[in-house]
C-alpha cells in the first residue's frame, strides 16, 4: 500500500479501529493521536466516509464528554474529567480524569456503558497533566508546559 506524510488512514490496535495521519514516511510510521498504540497496523487508506465519520465522532465526543461529566456530579465523586475519546469504531471510549487519591468510579462505569453502549474505560492522570488538558496558564504566561 501507498503512504505517503499527510495520508489519512484507518488502523487496528489492540484497543480496536483508529484513525490518524501519516506524519513521516511509513518507514517509521507515527499517528497524529497519542492514544494509538505504535504497534497499530495500516489497514486501509482513509476514505472521505470515514472522514465524516470521523467529523461526526468528534460531535459525539463532545456528548460523551458532558454526560460523564454530569453523571460524576449526580453521583458525587471527586473527579475532574477532563477528555474523552471513542475508537473509531465506536466500540470503547475511553473517559481521561483526574483525582486526588484514588477514586471508585465503579458506578460511574455502569452508567456510563449502559448509556453510551459501549466499553468505557478510566484513565488517571496527574495534576500537571489535567492542567495541560484544562488549557491552563503558566507561570511564564503561556499554555502549561513546563515539569
Amino acid at each position: 500500500m501507498e503512504l505517503n506524510q499527510g495520508n489519512y488512514v484507518v488502523l487496528h490496535t489492540e484497543k480496536g479501529q483508529e484513525c490518524g495521519w501519516v506524519v513521516r514516511q511509513p518507514r517509521n510510521l507515527v499517528l497524529a493521536q497519542p492514544e494509538v498504540d505504535s504497534s497499530a497496523t495500516v489497514v486501509r487508506k482513509g476514505t472521505a466516509s470515514d472522514f465524516r465519520r470521523w467529523q461526526q465522532l468528534k460531535e459525539t465526543v463532545d456528548d460523551a464528554l458532558k454526560l460523564a461529566r454530569s453523571k460524576a456530579r449526580e453521583l458525587q465523586l471527586t473527579m475532574k474529567i477532563v477528555a474523552t475519546h471513542y475508537t473509531f469504531d465506536r466500540s470503547r471510549i475511553i473517559v481521561t480524569f483526574g483525582a486526588e487519591g484514588r477514586v471508585d468510579f465503579r458506578p460511574l462505569l455502569r452508567e456510563l456503558g449502559t448509556a453510551l453502549r459501549c466499553r468505557v474505560e478510566f484513565r488517571q492522570i496527574g495534576d500537571r497533566d489535567v492542567e495541560k488538558l484544562a488549557g491552563e496558564i503558566g507561570r511564564c504566561g503561556r499554555a502549561l508546559c513546563c515539569s
